[in-house]
């Protein structure tokens, strides 16, 4: 799974947190992180096309998250952004959206603080496994995808229906100032353990090829 993926209608979807963490193999066929998604033209690129119009959909966790990583997979130690776990795992902070511009991080928090509240109004059970930010006027062709307690994952196919839906306007008895709540996910067979920022367990992904 990678970071970012652009349907068939030109919509972008970034997957925010430990998927932009991006892995390659080692001559010995072992495993090293390599960077961390975007690099300076990539975003660029997704700049340009929010400036030419395009539409962008961000998925991100309730909670910040931190990669648990083994330190022999990790050739720079620049990349190491949090504290060691113990004496064989370390922590690899992955920066909230330092890829977009303040104004987007401003919104993406409030938008996370209102579906964790929402989220803590009701058991696993009955929750929906995303919550879909409203339109902005300010900024139209940019939405947030919260992941609730009950997500279990999706395929590049479901994300593309998703943006398909979110940005493809609204039905005439839809309430534009409600968020979506969204529940047809499947699993997804690449997600690996990471632990949040508020020492809970989650399911995130990195890109490993």
């Amino acid at each position: 799974m990678t970071a970012i993926l652009k349907t068939s209608s030109g919509h972008l979807i970034v997957t925010e947190g430990a998927a932009r963490l991006l892995w390659s193999r080692r001559a010995d066929g072992s495993w090293r992180l390599a960077r961390i998604w975007p690099d300076r033209q990539e975003k660029q690129d997704i700049l340009r096309h929010l400036d030419d119009g395009g539409c962008l959909l961000v998925l991100l966790d309730a909670t910040p998250t931190v990669l648990t990583a083994f330190p022999d997979e990790l050739d720079d130690v620049a990349l190491v952004r949090g504290d060691r776990a113990d004496e064989s795992l370390v922590d690899i902070a992955v920066p909230f959206l330092d890829w977009l511009p303040e104004r987007y991080r401003q919104e993406a928090r409030r938008f996370q603080a209102i579906a964790e509240a929402r989220s803590a109004e009701a058991p696993a059970v009955l929750q929906a496994p995303l919550a879909v930010s409203p339109e902005s006027a300010s900024y139209p062709t940019v939405r947030f995808a919260v992941r609730s307690r009950a997500y279990s994952g999706h395929t590049p196919e479901q994300l593309a229906e998703l943006a398909d839906h979110v940005f493809g306007g609204q039905t005439d008895d839809a309430d534009p100032r409600a968020a979506h709540w969204l529940t047809r996910l499947m699993p997804l067979p690449w997600e690996r353990t990471a632990r949040s920022l508020l020492g809970t367990r989650s399911i995130v992904g990195g890109s490993r090829v």
